[in-house]
């Protein structure tokens, strides 16, 4: 593991470790306006954890914070840097349970994402889907979704906890080519949840009740 910021991190990561020590403020944009539209801070769900910057931020205003990471390196590091209050899941998120393939992003390791079965690539490897309605949360008052292109099978097993719990929900859209059509389908199951858009800041997109 490497150390920076404070944040451990895998042995071969080289994208969050230039930040240096202000690796801690790294999208803290996107986190501050989400927060103004918070309205209890019982539980924040942060699904695609990496190494916990958000959790680790959401961990000083939530009560209680719920953090999937599916890799197993990545969350090694994660579970070093989170506080007592968040509870780690070694799950990817999805719209039913099974299993997915991962392509390993070794210099981002925030760049490690669900692929097709048939896809043909070095650095694989398997790791279980869960839905987020199979958790039964009574309160979810924030979600952070940021899984490199599977948001709508995330959005789609968490339809339950989003139509009863109404969270706000931060969700990247990083326009670029091969990334449309999944940003596309994200936003049109948050809206027909009820969901209306707000402020793109940086890469994600606040959206909250209307």
């Amino acid at each position: 593991m490497l150390v920076s910021g404070g944040f451990y991190f895998p042995d071969n990561e080289r994208h969050f470790t230039a930040l240096g020590d202000d690796v801690a403020n790294y999208q803290k944009p996107q986190r501050e306006k989400a927060y103004e539209y918070v309205q209890n801070w019982r539980c924040a769900v942060d699904i695609g954890a990496h190494v916990g910057i958000f959790s680790c931020d959401f961990a000083q205003r939530f009560e209680r914070v719920v953090a999937f990471e599916p890799m197993p390196s990545t969350r090694e590091c994660l579970l070093r840097n989170v506080p007592g209050n968040v509870d780690v899941k070694p799950f990817a998120c999805g719209s039913h349970p099974g299993k997915v393939r991962m392509e390993r992003s070794t210099k981002n390791s925030g760049g490690s994402r669900i692929i097709a079965a048939d896809a043909m690539v070095d650095s694989l490897i398997e790791v279980e889907v869960v839905t987020l309605d199979s958790f039964g949360f009574e309160a979810v008052d924030l979600i952070k979704l940021d899984v490199e292109g599977f948001e709508p099978e995330a959005i789609l097993g968490a339809e339950q906890t989003m139509r009863r719990c109404m969270p706000v929900v931060i969700v990247e859209e990083k326009l670029k080519p091969g990334n449309f059509d999944h940003v596309k389908r994200a936003s049109e199951l948050l809206l027909s949840f009820g969901y209306s858009k707000g402020e793109l800041v940086g890469a994600d997109r606040i959206y909250v009740v209307r």
